[in-house]
């Protein structure tokens, strides 16, 4: 999201406030409650999916999809 002169990435839920996302390292987060994600990328750069850690959840990944018509 971006807001003036400044970026903040944040996650959430429609009926829920957004929760900021805090920078830990380089493509590492921390959303509080939400756990600690951490976006991976391919040699490209491009952002391929995520991994959370959230309480007893961990190493959970989530990889990016090709767009419906392009599969």
């Amino acid at each position: 999201m971006a807001r003036g002169d400044t970026l903040r990435l944040e996650t959430g839920h429609s009926w829920q406030a957004p929760i900021v996302m805090r920078p830990m390292y380089d493509d590492g987060f921390y959303a509080g409650g939400a756990g600690e994600i951490r976006f991976e990328r391919d040699t490209r750069g491009k952002i391929t999916g995520f991994v959370l850690w959230a309480g007893r959840v961990r190493h959970l990944r989530f990889e990016r999809m090709p767009a419906r018509g392009n599969q």
